[in-house]
């Protein structure tokens, strides 16, 4: 498999000092959450990625947080992701029993995203775990027929979200280092824009290889209605691209690459699309705690965690019903990351900010 190395100016996430999530439990710890309801916040809508990923998740949890809590799942979409953040960070009591399982937006802080205010280098870490994410566009209307056919497309609509989403911006960076036009649809999450596709409405989007396994292959791949482009890969502390479990499609280094005739990937949508990877390509869902909860706290919720993922019978499950394996990250690799964030180079916060003021159009090749 070819490799590549991920280099981020300022911090080398290798050496940052991170905790190891092995503490010394206080004597009433498991006690504590005997008969207690843990709530949990999502800012995913029921169904969504991180709410499908909780709701397994939960039982496994209960059974192995000393005490084992009652889970009570709290779906709070909207505002971009960003509400249960802001309800963590500033209004839910550090008592233990409030945790947040959602997507994070480490874009929204290098950028000064009005709408987080939450600040994660001041909340205590649990865990991270990832789903792949891929991009797919039909066959269908464009006479597109192969993936590599996206290089000589023509007036191709972009269905997405929002311009802060990881899914959009991913594809959005991809398709201008490959320097393929395009048209930005937002407003569309995975599931309308899984239905604006198969309605012709719009072309290509990116989803979670959940989604994109569930739906999206059954129904449109298999029928020959779609292709899967390429996905976004994950990568280790030091910068290499990590082993994957997906054989069916290309990353989309090795895309470039292919499409190039070898060339390597570069320029100042690379360089942004090389920090996403890293940031969010390995933990695009995290868990943290309240402020100033406590650290005997937070180790039983680690200990949970460790232990779920190491279930045989929740690796069953998980897979029936995500449809893809969850990649979890270790506390220190977590930690790492999260404490990464604020090194990024200057010049890619300065990219990042005009990109994503673009308008809904992008401007066709001359």
């Amino acid at each position: 498999m070819t490799k590549t190395r991920y280099i981020l100016s300022g911090v080398a996430l290798a050496s940052s000092v991170a905790l190891t999530g092995t503490f010394a439990f206080d004597v009433n710890a498991a006690s504590f959450y005997e008969g207690k309801v843990l709530n949990v916040l999502t800012g995913s809508r029921a169904g969504g990625g991180a709410d499908t990923t909780l709701r397994v998740m939960s039982k496994y949890l209960t059974k192995y947080i000393p005490g084992h809590p009652k889970i009570v799942v709290k779906n709070l979409p909207g505002a971009g992701g960003q509400k249960p953040w802001n309800l963590l960070y500033e209004k839910s009591k550090n008592d233990g029993l409030t945790i947040i399982f959602s997507a994070w937006n480490p874009v929204g802080r290098v950028t000064k995203s009005k709408g987080l205010r939450a600040d994660y280098t001041k909340m205590p870490f649990i865990g991270g775990a990832n789903y792949t994410r891929m991009s797919y566009i039909t066959t269908e209307g464009r006479g597109i027929k192969t993936r590599e056919a996206l290089m000589q497309a023509k007036n191709i609509k972009l269905g997405g979200n929002r311009p802060t989403s990881i899914l959009d911006l991913s594809i959005r960076l991809s398709l201008d280092l490959l320097g393929v036009p395009y048209r930005y649809v937002p407003g569309l999450n995975p599931p309308k824009a899984y239905r604006a596709l198969r309605g012709g409405e719009v072309d290509l989007t990116t989803v979670g290889i959940n989604f994109y396994r569930n739906r999206v292959e059954k129904s449109m791949v298999k029928t020959g209605k779609a292709i899967p482009l390429f996905y976004y890969p994950a990568v280790t502390a030091d910068g290499k691209l990590k082993p994957s479990h997906i054989k069916d499609m290309p990353s989309i280094y090795n895309f470039y690459k292919n499409v190039k005739g070898g060339k390597e990937p570069a320029g100042p949508a690379w360089e942004a699309l090389k920090w996403i990877n890293i940031v969010t390509g390995n933990m695009i869902y995290t868990s943290f705690g309240a402020p100033g909860t406590s650290p005997a706290k937070i180790a039983d919720f680690r200990t949970g965690f460790n232990k779920m993922k190491a279930d045989p019978e929740y690796l069953k499950e998980s897979l029936k019903i995500v449809g893809a394996p969850i990649d979890f990250v270790s506390v220190a690799e977590g930690e790492a990351i999260v404490n990464s964030v604020d090194g990024i180079k200057p010049e890619i916060v300065t990219y990042l900010k005009k990109f994503l003021k673009g308008g809904k159009k992008r401007k066709k090749k001359k």
